[in-house]
């Protein structure tokens, strides 16, 4: 019977007994992900492994992002390291959050806006969310409206309606990012959203902004969408100053 060890067994240990010694600080990012592949590769170089994914996924948090398709899509990436790699990247998501702060008050956008891009650091993938408020402004609830790729997403509007009914809700702030673009909305979103609103208006709830979360920042799409079916609605359910607190117009 062969005693022989696999051929990295000497280059393993040496990055074992280094990080043990001086702790994550002193590798590279491709190093780390080497290390980590380690545990689901057993006889393989990970290193080249490693320079695949980081090059594909431009970052390290660009690759704990990536949904299990595209990380299979990686020359060297199985099964066991994908969902290796998706597990870690979900702890470290959810380890970074807050808690949500359901009745909390949202005074204006500024605080729905830093709310919203905390929430959406490190996910990869597309994320319509909806956020639920009170007459006060008090935030009911935030729900995941739908997942999908980068760039590609399918939300349903009476999905939207029925929650918002549903929680008691007074009004709705719909929310999505573009992990990988500008903080703006394309044609395909404007129509999401004018969808959406009159869903929402067919239920008397107003349909108080879409924000967009960037790559960098992010941004209202509505603040100047000022009809008179939407003032209408904003001030029965708001009063007069809503708008101008809302968006801290002088």
């Amino acid at each position: 019977m062969s005693n022989s060890k696999p051929i990295h067994d000497g280059h393993r240990s040496r990055l074992y007994e280094k990080f043990i010694s001086f702790g994550p600080d002193v590798f590279s990012d491709h190093e780390l992900l080497e290390i980590l592949l380690f545990f689901s590769i057993p006889r393989a170089n990970t290193n080249d492994t490693a320079h695949r994914l980081i090059d594909k996924f431009g970052s390290l948090n660009g690759v704990f992002s990536a949904e299990l398709e595209q990380l299979l899509s990686v020359e060297g990436i199985g099964r066991h390291s994908a969902i290796n790699i998706a597990l870690v990247g979900s702890i470290f998501a959810r380890l970074r959050k807050k808690p949500l702060q359901k009745k909390k008050k949202y005074s204006d956008l500024t605080e729905v806006g830093e709310l919203l891009t905390e929430y959406y650091q490190g996910i990869g993938n597309e994320r319509f969310c909806a956020l639920y408020f009170d007459a006060s402004m008090r935030l009911l609830d935030m729900t995941v409206i739908a997942d999908g790729t980068v760039g590609k997403v399918s939300v349903t509007p009476s999905k939207i309606a029925r929650e918002a009914v549903l929680k008691g809700a007074s009004g709705v702030i719909l929310a999505h990012n573009h992990p990988l673009g500008a903080a703006s909305l394309s044609t395909s979103d404007r129509n999401v959203t004018h969808i959406v609103e009159a869903s929402l208006a067919a239920v008397d709830v107003p349909l108080i902004e879409h924000i967009v979360v960037g790559e960098v920042g992010y941004a209202p799409t509505m603040m100047y969408k000022v009809s008179s079916a939407r003032s209408s609605l904003f001030t029965s359910v708001y009063g007069d100053t809503f708008y101008k607190t809302f968006y801290n117009v002088k």
